[in-house]
């Protein structure tokens, strides 16, 4: 295989480390938390 520069077909804004803009925003869903253990024992030692 030759290597080869291929342009990429979208290449989008970003102003910065930590820019999210090009993300869409989702309504976060609450955190379910169970109570029975169900891998107490695959974790014991943990």
């Amino acid at each position: 295989m030759v290597p080869s520069m291929v342009e990429a077909p979208f290449l989008p804004k970003c102003r910065g480390p930590g820019d999210a803009s090009n993300f869409d925003d989702y309504e976060e869903e609450p955190l379910r938390i169970s109570g029975t253990e169900k891998c107490a024992k695959e974790f014991a030692e943990f």
